[in-house]
């Protein structure tokens, strides 16, 4: 496909300006490839090294990371894709990562297609390695939204990991939700004990969902939730804190958006049968981007289980919780971009055990925006909220916070190279 070509294709168009407001950075990315490999095939036929095949190139997107190469779609259908030969010659080979857009070139006598660039990432959500040259490992590329699942049960939620999970999605301009499963595996009282440790760390615009991917495939969940709320303790809180809210259904209007009764794997086995909108549902000019929701968290969390339930198909592989401790197994092992509808997709990751933070101060400034004081209400008008007197941040639980977050970020780059603090 040519880039006029592309950009006469209204379906797959619209998909990639559907993913984010860059549809000219894309196809000004594209052009500019376009031109340089078309000088690259003159100059390799005049030096009499090149096969005389300029092959045309096109948008795709990565939609699943595994031990193999990595698995694209495009306009032409969905296949492997490797790095072009002459990035790694120079020693600039690409890194992809799941949702990256990427430009491909495909050649009729080559089984894969060819990763010439990756184009600019919009709302990447990375981790630090831990290592000194500050190096960041993405995760998911051009997201709206995580969502950080947490499984209830005998172990206490590790509420220092979710916070840090908000912190780094806050950072990147995405919208952080947290999702506890597994509720029909607590109890009232011991759920609500579980809760008020979060949403004492939690600030209350981040919205909070308990389910039971178990109990809605059976059709028991909402027998689930009214055996919850007829608890006095349960429905106290409830009433105290509105952001959160009880069910899959509630987690499918909210990330699945309209029309999410049904779902369909994006990375279709059968190449030949993908159509352009392999990648998302056709969508009209005036459609809104659509929610792309990558599931964070440690393993056994229940992540694979409720996307299959929020597809209402068994697409990823799942374990059941090991006797001796009541925890879930690490099963998923690779990364996947799976469609729901025209309106939503998900990403399935494999669970994370470490979660480190590094220079994401704006994500803590933004995250506790909120409950931060007003400007010239502290004593000092450079006050960081941390340990100054005079400090206007009442909120003793939130203050505490935000000085643990600071106080690690400082820790963090200090472990780092001079050279990339600067």
């Amino acid at each position: 496909m040519s880039v006029n070509e592309t950009q006469t294709n209204p379906v797959f168009a619209d998909c990639v300006r559907a993913a984010g407001d860059a549809w000219s950075t894309y196809m000004h990315r594209l052009s500019q490839a376009q031109r340089s490999l078309g000088a690259n095939v003159v100059a390799a036929d005049v030096a009499g090294t090149g096969d005389g095949f300029s092959s045309p190139l096109c948008l795709a997107q990565c939609i699943r990371l595994d031990k193999s190469y990595p698995m694209v779609v495009c306009a032409q259908g969905t296949m492997r894709g490797e790095f072009a030969a002459q990035r790694s010659k120079h020693g600039n080979k690409l890194q992809v990562c799941i949702g990256d857009w990427v430009i491909i070139r495909i050649d009729a006598a080559h089984n894969m297609a060819i990763i010439v660039d990756v184009c600019p990432r919009i709302r990447a959500f990375s981790r630090w390695i831990g290592d000194r040259r500050g190096t960041m490992q993405t995760l998911a590329a051009n997201i709206t939204h995580v969502a950080l699942t947490c499984a209830l049960g005998a172990q206490p939620l590790c509420i220092d990991q979710l916070v840090r999970a908000c912190v780094i999605a806050a950072h990147n301009n995405i919208t952080p939700c947290i999702i506890l499963t597994k509720a029909d595996r607590i109890s009232p009282a011991h759920l609500c004990e579980q809760l008020e440790r979060m949403v004492g760390a939690i600030p209350p615009h981040v919205c909070v969902y308990v389910c039971s991917a178990a109990a809605f495939s059976h059709g028991d969940e909402d027998a689930l939730i009214q055996s919850f709320l007829d608890d006095g303790a349960v429905a106290s809180f409830m009433y105290a804190h509105p952001q959160v809210t009880w069910g899959v259904s509630a987690v499918r209007r909210a990330l699945c958006g309209a029309g999410a009764g049904g779902g369909a794997d994006v990375d279709a086995a059968d190449a030949n049968n993908a159509t352009p909108s392999a990648c998302v549902d056709s969508l009209s000019p005036s459609s809104t981007a659509p929610i792309v929701t990558m599931f964070f968290g440690m393993s056994g969390a229940g992540k694979s289980t409720l996307i299959n339930t929020l597809l209402h198909q068994h697409i990823m592989d799942t374990s059941r919780t090991r006797a001796r401790d009541d925890a879930g197994r690490h099963t998923t092992v690779s990364r996947r971009l799976l469609r729901v509808n025209a309106h939503a997709m998900l990403i399935d990751c494999p669970g994370v055990r470490t979660l480190r933070l590094l220079f994401e101060e704006d994500g803590v400034r933004r995250l506790f925006a909120d409950a931060l004081p007003q400007d010239g209400a502290c004593k000092f008008s450079d006050c960081t909220h941390t340990h100054e007197p005079g400090c206007a941040l009442k909120d003793v639980a939130y203050a505490r916070i935000y000085a643990q977050l600071m106080g690690e970020i400082a820790d963090a780059q200090t472990e780092v190279a001079a050279d990339v603090r600067s």
